[in-house]
């Protein structure tokens, strides 16, 4: 009960935030600060309330490295000092856990999404270090932001007979994120023609993306996954990181 009570109010908070900085009000820079540490907050807790799960790397040193990734961005933010250690510590760190994930899925097709986001986390951190590197980062995310939604459409069509109520699930989630990608193509096409302003764009990529999270949260609960569909299981829980990320690098952005 006090899980989802802090979820929500987190939530709560990230999006008044964000809606804050969309019209231009005072306040918006504190709240997105207190958003931070209480995506930091819920982190912690997750880790130790599942301290005893035999998928460690997911339940207990993932959110380790997201609570050390939201803390970095937050000391980046404030310009304090540490921010850069913190924030190649936790993108390396959160880069290998998906690309474990992706090992674990080996034997499913979904295995290129935690492979190829692990792969843009460690491209978005040469990135912000200024580090040399391959410019692959923008067609790396677009590619994956449309590959989500398909490899979701086919999943669900996929457990239509065995598990239907799973496969409407998935298929919602999957309409999630079809959502969030147009979104973002639009804005690129949109950008790069009429150079608008991006504000309302990534105002929406913050709602469809708590969106996801509430839905893939739902699905987990509901259909018991861990012990049922481990793949699927796995599957959504590295979704709900790569949306739970996307919302930190948008609070990054929006103080760029």
């Amino acid at each position: 009960m006090l899980r989802n009570i802090l979820n929500v109010l987190v939530g709560t908070i990230l999006f008044i935030g964000f809606f804050f900085k969309l019209m231009h009000w005072p306040g918006a820079g504190p709240t997105l600060s207190v958003s931070l540490c209480g995506i930091s907050i819920l982190s912690v807790m997750y880790a130790i309330r599942n301290r005893k799960s035999q998928l460690w790397i997911q339940h207990i040193i993932f959110p380790v490295f997201l609570n050390a990734f939201a803390l970095s961005v937050l000391f980046k933010i404030m310009h304090w000092p540490c921010a850069s250690v913190l924030l190649v510590i936790s993108m390396t760190g959160i880069s290998l856990t998906f690309f474990e994930g992706a090992q674990r899925m080996r034997k499913s097709i979904t295995a290129v999404i935690p492979a190829m986001f692990g792969l843009s986390m460690m491209l978005a951190l040469f990135k912000i270090m200024h580090w040399p590197s391959i410019d692959l980062l923008s067609f790396l995310i677009l590619f994956l932001m449309a590959s989500i939604p398909v490899l979701l459409f086919i999943r669900g069509k996929q457990l239509k007979q065995t598990a239907p109520s799973l496969s409407s699930q998935m298929m919602m989630v999957a309409a999630l994120t079809l959502i969030s990608a147009l979104i973002e193509f639009s804005f690129v096409i949109v950008r790069d023609g009429l150079d608008l302003n991006h504000s309302l764009a990534d105002f929406a990529q913050v709602l469809i993306s708590l969106g996801i999270l509430i839905a893939i949260g739902k699905v987990i609960q509901k259909e018991n996954l861990k012990s049922n569909s481990q793949n699927d299981y796995l599957l959504l829980h590295c979704l709900g990181g790569i949306y739970l990320i996307s919302l930190i690098f948008q609070i990054m952005k929006s103080w760029s």
